[in-house]
């Protein structure tokens, strides 16, 4: 072995150099390159690579081994860490020597670099260019050795990449800006180009930090300012005691875990240590040894787990011990009987002991059926050998596929990990299925992943790459596409224009990226559109040249329509508007068809809006003008065929009644529009009281058409200002959606325009009941929303049905009120004037009997149906209560200041609740009868007599007390009374045979409505009531009239 000396980058280095004559000399190439310590780094960075370079195209560059130099045309080596460049040839015998030198000495094959003396692992074998990604590069005299790639050298002081074209010597300084870095407590962020970004440490923006972190000392203890992440714990060293406090230490603030201890003495313990304390049980025999932790008077004197109050039992717990002994252990070192029972006791493996009775530990010794590890077969194993880890295994080779895909796992025996191919190949079908399976969202990595590490192919993957003429050698079987291909190819890649040329060696599959202005000619002669140069598998961009061109329609000329629509279908946006066969204009948007071929629309989508023959309505179907001219609709008028579903509003003859019936006028069916509607008892008795107004000269009780709820005028009257505000928004609404206009079009643009609905604000439930109630009065929709108590309330406009009132709510009040009172002074004067008439009797009538209730009936059943009598009426403190089951009474509580007014009133509402009892169904008789509070019982009249109707619905009769006709309503009540008997035997009969009579009633009162009136106005005619006592006289006359003509019962 001989030494060798040499100079590079101007200093003297001594090599040891095998076979080789001592001597020393220093290289002219080196000292002319002008490397030197002196130079800055900076400076050695930016120049080593150009002198590199310049020296090996002029062909000065010096092979230190060989010492001949290197040109363009030579195959090289450079070193890694000096980055001197060598001769394959040269540097790969010197390696092999040098290899082979520390392989004798140290078993060792690593050889060192001539120049800088760094060990390397690796034979120099293969010429690369200089960042390593093309092998046996071209000869390229202008840059050499050179891929023309970028470097893409990975940096090991950031996250960026080199970018340089392949080059020798060392990369350049990253010029890159770093990323966005925020200062060590996150209150600030800087962004610093990437040579100076703090990557490990950080930054701080000298904020103080104002956390405390420890109770005791407070402070933060990193100094106070910015810091990078949490404060840290509290290193104040504390005095701290034990658990047991047998020691004492300084300790750490943040190691204390204070708890309190109790024993002769109390202290509060911060740390465990490693003493353990002895403590006897309370038999005083017995003992045991505890950690340190903290102590109570429970761990102190424990009790003995050997008493005999806690062992009362063998061991396996199923037979008593007194009985095993015949008595009781005394004490608790007595020793404990075992039986002759299994133990039985649960073990931890969910077993159970099947030892006779023992004390100690248990052991499972029972068989359980588990699968193998294929789960494929089940065999019959000890418990005890699954505890330790067993597994039964089968001898059945595995069938799932490999990672790959393309071979099966068919050499394993009982795979663990095919359950789990199998479950991953169902879900797979599951999704494939459904359409969701998208087998290449995943990576190769990512399904390495996931899959079992048995199922990963390492066979060779040998496929053929994309570019068709290469095969995948490197890679390992893997599922999916191969990477792209690394080969190369010798010849320069060129685009269209020829600016751009990507110089020999080309990656096989490299595409080429031209950034200069595309050159090609257009077909139309416009100038080309801005884009880049491309290939010629891909087209250039659409000509935007703005021309014009004349729309389909022919109506316009179309400026500004790019060059490549001026022969496509341009249209004006105006509609034909020509006047089709249907006589409906065609719809149709600019298309040449109209004009050219006066093809319009096929089918017209319009209303037909005609006005049909067989009602006065417009027909609302769709246009059906094709329809009628098909052969087997000539001279049908397709409007009448289809039933006309527009509302109309029929009346009774009477005008009382009014309901809403669909037209249905149709070809077969004429149109309801002039029925009649049939009159009902409601006409009849509006007809008869009108006629006896007529007849006596009474006015009527109401003297005007009130629109409004008495509920709606009462919370006016009350809150008068806030519904008036409430009136003026619905008024103001109905005036807004009331246009005046005449003109249909000018309508529909302020119908368009105007607001249909208001919202208020949050009501609450009374306020909003009132708006609900005059929001019908005025047809308008409402709707509350929201929940309580944000509930609120908004009504809508609707047309054709919402209008104002006649009457305003004050105008409504005021004349509600007047007749009101007119009603009830006239109602006074009447009751007065029968009370000064009517001789006294003994025992005035003191409330309404209500009976033969149907089943069922309850007394809120009546109290709700006659609430609203009872309201209007001026009995005080009223009250309902039951008699029987099928009896009720209607009473007052407070003694009236006058009991034949009362009985009067009573009488009154009697014949009211006997009308609405018996129209719904919920009673058949009421009348009025003198009611004891006290025995629950009221007296029902009887010939010369009264019935006592008890609690119990029993009766007794009383003749010792006759019922004599002291009353003017005496008499009218026997009348009733027949009547009613009459009407009951009716009922039983059957509900036919009163169905039929009410209708012959009915028709005999419209036969003889006009000798009623006759008859009955010649009987009023000597009817006038004066102030001489003749009222009665004149209403006996008058009833007797009424009776005889059926015109009413009573009077």
């Amino acid at each position: 072995m001989l030494e060798e000396v040499l100079y590079t980058e101007g200093r003297e280095v001594r090599i040891d150099t095998p076979d080789a004559p001592h001597e020393s000399y220093t290289s002219e190439s080196d000292t002319d390159t002008g490397f030197s310590d002196s130079d800055s780094d900076d400076d050695s960075q930016n120049n080593l690579s150009n002198h590199i370079l310049q020296e090996i195209q002029q062909g000065v560059y010096t092979c230190l081994v060989c010492t001949s130099e290197i040109d363009a045309y030579s195959k090289i080596w450079p070193c890694g860490s000096c980055y001197r460049v060598y001769d394959l040839d040269c540097i790969k015998d010197w390696a092999k020597r040098d290899s082979q030198r520390e392989s004798a000495d140290n078993n060792n094959r690593n050889w060192r670099c001539p120049a800088c003396k760094s060990q390397n692992t690796k034979l120099p074998t293969t010429f690369t260019c200089w960042c390593g990604k093309n092998v046996n590069p071209d000869a390229n005299p202008m840059m050499p050795f050179s891929c023309g790639n970028s470097c893409d050298a990975k940096y090991d002081t950031c996250i960026h990449k080199c970018s340089t074209v392949c080059h020798p010597g060392l990369h350049p300084i990253c010029s890159a800006m770093g990323p966005v870095l925020p200062c060590n407590c996150g209150a600030e962020t800087k962004q610093l180009p990437c040579i100076i970004t703090p990557y490990e440490g950080n930054w701080s923006c000298g904020r103080p930090c104002t956390d405390e972190v420890c109770e005791l000392h407070g402070s933060c203890p990193n100094f106070g300012v910015c810091h990078r992440g949490f404060c840290g714990q509290c290193e104040e060293p504390v005095e701290a005691r034990c658990y047991c406090g047998k020691a004492s230490k300084n300790l750490a603030c943040h190691k204390r875990v204070p708890a309190k201890s109790i024993g002769h003495e109390s202290w509060i313990g911060n740390f465990q240590c490693e003493e353990e304390l002895e403590v006897r049980f309370n038999c005083g025999v017995h003992t045991k040894r505890i950690p340190c932790q903290p102590l109570t008077p429970e761990i102190l004197n424990p009790q003995c787990h050997l008493a005999p109050e806690i062992i009362k039992t063998c061991p396996c717990g199923k037979n008593n011990i007194e009985l095993l002994l015949n008595g009781p252990r005394a004490s608790c070192t007595d020793p404990i009987p075992e039986c002759e029972s299994v133990c039985g006791k649960p073990l931890l493996c969910g077993c159970t002991c099947l030892l006779k009775c023992h004390q100690g530990e248990c052991h499972c010794y029972n068989k359980m059926k588990v699968k193998c590890s294929c789960e494929q077969h089940e065999f019959l194993v000890p418990c005890q050998f699954l505890q330790d880890g067993g597994k039964p295994s089968c001898t059945r080779k595995c069938t799932a596929l490999l990672n790959c895909r393309r071979h099966v796992h068919n050499l394993a025996v009982c795979c663990s990990g095919e359950p789990l191919f199998l479950n991953r190949e169902r879900e797979r079908k599951r999704l494939m299925r459904r359409g969701e399976y998208n087998a290449l969202s995943l990576s190769q990595q990512d399904i390495n992943m996931i899959i079992e590490p048995e199922h990963i192919c390492l066979r060779p993957c040998n496929r053929l790459l994309l570019c068709g003429r290469h095969f995948d050698t490197h890679a390992t079987c893997h599922y999916g596409p191969c990477k792209p291909c690394m080969e190369s190819s010798s010849d320069d890649l060129v685009c269209h224009c020829r600016q751009t040329v990507v110089a020999a060696p080309v990656r096989c599959g490299t595409t080429l990226k031209c950034p200069h202005q595309c050159v090609r000619e257009k077909a139309c002669g416009h100038r080309q559109e801005f884009h880049q140069c491309h290939g010629d598998d891909k087209e250039c961009p659409k000509c935007t040249f703005m021309v014009q061109a004349d729309c389909d329609c022919g109506k316009r000329v179309l400026n500004n329509i790019p060059c490549f629509k001026a022969n496509d279908r341009n249209s004006c946006g105006l509609k034909c508007g020509e006047t089709m066969a249907c006589g409906h204009p065609c719809d149709k948007v600019c298309q040449k068809s109209c004009v050219a071929e006066g093809l319009h629309s096929v089918t017209c989508a319009k209303t037909c809006h005609k006005i049909r023959t067989v009602c006065p309505h417009f027909c609302k179907q769709k246009c059906h003008h094709l329809g009628s001219q098909r052969p087997e609709n000539t001279g049908r008028n397709l409007c009448d065929t289809y039933i006309c579903q527009d509302q109309i509003t029929v009346f009774c003859e009477c005008k009382n009644r009014m309901k809403q019936l669909p037209c249905g006028a149709s070809i077969g069916t004429s149109s309801a529009i002039g029925t009649l509607l049939a009159c009902d008892d409601d006409c009849a008795r509006v007809a008869r009281e009108k006629m006896l107004r007529d007849a006596l000269n009474v006015p009527s009780e109401a003297t005007f058409d009130n629109p409004y709820p008495e509920s709606v005028l009462r919370t006016y009257a009350k809150q008068w200002k806030w519904c008036s505000n409430i009136e003026t928004v619905f008024q103001k609404l109905v005036d807004d959606n009331t246009p005046m206009s005449d003109d249909v079009y000018e309508r529909s643009v302020i119908m368009s325009t105007v607001k249909k609905t208001h919202h208020f604000p949050v009501m609450a439930r009374p306020q909003r009941t009132f708006v609900h109630q005059l929001a019908d009065v005025f047809n308008f929709y409402a709707e509350s929303q929201d929940t309580e108590p944000n509930r609120s309330i908004f009504v809508q406009f609707q047309p054709d049905r919402s209008v104002k009132p006649r009457y305003t709510l004050a105008a409504a009040l005021r004349l509600y009120e007047e007749a009101r009172s007119k009603a009830q002074a006239e109602r006074a004067a009447l009751l007065s004037a029968q009370a000064e008439e009517t001789p006294s009797h003994e025992q005035p009538c003191n409330a309404i009997l209500i009976q033969d209730c149907f089943f069922g009936v309850t007394q809120t059943d009546l109290e709700d149906t006659l609430e609203p009598i009872v309201l209007r009426s001026h009995v005080p403190a009223p009250e309902f209560k039951s008699i029987n089951e099928s009896t009720f009474v209607f009473y007052s509580l407070e003694a009236p200041a006058s009991a034949k007014a009362m009985e009067n009133e009573l009488y009154l509402m009697s014949k009211s609740f006997v009308k609405i009892l018996r129209a719904k169904s919920l009673a058949f008789a009421c009348k009025i009868t003198i009611y004891d509070a006290a025995t629950n019982t009221c007296a029902d009249e009887t010939e010369g007599g009264f019935i006592v109707v008890g609690s119990r619905g029993n009766t007794r009769e009383s003749s010792a007390v006759p019922i004599t006709a002291s009353s003017p309503f005496d008499v009218l009540r026997e009348e009733d009374a027949s009547i009613e008997d009459g009407m009951e035997s009716e009922i039983h009969e059957g509900s036919d045979f009163i169905q039929e009579e009410s209708e012959s009633a009915e028709e005999a009162s419209r036969e003889v409505d006009a000798e009623i009136a006759e008859d009955l106005s010649e009987t009023a005619e000597g009817c006038q009531v004066d102030q001489t006592g003749e009222f009665q006289t004149k209403l006996d006359e008058v009833s007797t009239k009424l009776e005889e003509t059926s015109i009413a019962l009573e009077c």
